[in-house]
């Protein structure tokens, strides 16, 4: 029999100074636009690297943390060779637990496990191109695995903990993995991260040469004149546990995480795109894995990437797996 999972605690840090679920929720009533134009805040940039003359822009966050970081104490030294998603990522951790109604220090020996989703490694990209940067701390502050092996350490977690990268869908993925993990009974609990740093120039140029990037820096979903995607930068880390139904209604929570399921297009018209027939075949197993039918879902959200391809192909796999069950599901 499968476990309850519910999500307990959220800490993020998203564009636009959005710090908290009311802050989301106050810039989509609000639509507020939080895409600012890139001028000179990137390693390596260099305009003339870029196939046209365009606006590249990009909704970025804080950056800014206290010298303790939460208290963790962590070495000035260490410190000033970090990935900056690596202070981000303790960051949010420490603000999801403490949204739980927990104390950090109570975790200590726990088998919480720590399942980090991550698709881009600006920081060592970086780090790398000089030699002189070879310090102790670099291993411990740029390896991808120490995004959530930190984490681990320095709250003193035995559970499972490691990274995720399948690009887009990292957190995802992530999450999708932990729910296992706490099905299996390989830990009680799991902190389940995403996060994306923007901070040299490279990927920026390399999407933009690729056609992907929106060449007038706007994104629009699902609209005759889409043309691409803008970059972002944001973290978020849930604390999903078990959870007993018998005493659930005297606990926060904001959300049952009930299953979802991992796939692969496979050979489609090419390395990145979509496939629609996939897609499908992913949401009939992920209704599967979660004990519900196509009638109780009332909400999708899209990866909308703001490209005619993409937005397209997730339409008709929705559509596609409606059609299949003659069903008549709520809002997209």
């Amino acid at each position: 029999m499968k476990n309850d999972i519910g999500i307990v605690g959220i800490g993020l840090n998203l564009p636009g100074g959005c710090r908290t679920l009311n802050d989301v929720y106050d810039t989509l009533q609000h639509k507020k636009c939080h895409i600012k134009r890139l001028t000179h805040e990137l390693n390596n940039f260099d305009s003339s690297l870029l196939i046209n003359d365009v606006n590249l822009t990009l909704s970025s966050i804080d950056k800014e943390f206290n010298e303790d970081l939460h208290g963790l104490r962590i070495n000035p030294k260490e410190s000033l060779m970090m990935d900056v998603q690596q202070k981000l990522l303790l960051q949010c951790v420490n603000q999801a637990i403490l949204d739980a109604g927990e104390n950090i220090e109570a975790l200590s020996e726990s088998d919480t496990a720590v399942i980090v989703g991550c698709g881009e490694y600006d920081f060592r990209e970086q780090l790398v191109c000089d030699v002189k940067n070879a310090t102790p701390y670099s291993i411990t502050g740029s390896f991808s695995t120490f995004l959530a092996n930190k984490i681990s350490y320095y709250l003193n977690l035995s559970g499972p903990s490691f990274v995720v990268d399948s690009a887009c869908s990292s957190s995802l993925v992530a999450l999708v993995n932990a729910i296992n993990l706490i099905d299996s009974g390989q830990c009680e609990a799991a902190l389940v991260c995403g996060v994306n740093a923007v901070t040299n120039a490279f990927n920026m140029i390399a999407y933009h040469n690729a056609g992907l990037l929106s060449p007038d820096g706007n994104s629009r979903p699902f609209m005759r004149n889409s043309n691409g995607f803008i970059r972002a930068e944001g973290c978020i880390a849930l604390y999903i546990k078990k959870i007993d139904i018998k005493d659930s209604q005297n606990k926060k929570i904001y959300a049952f995480v009930k299953g979802g399921a991992i796939n692969h297009g496979g050979k489609s018209s090419s390395m990145i795109a979509p496939s629609k027939i996939r897609q499908v075949q992913l949401m009939k197993k992920a209704i599967l894995h979660s004990d519900i039918t196509v009638d109780d879902i009332d909400y999708f959200e899209m990866h909308c990437t703001g490209t005619t391809k993409g937005d397209k192909t997730e339409m008709d796999a929705i559509c596609e797996l409606r059609l299949i069950h003659n069903s008549r599901f709520g809002n997209i």
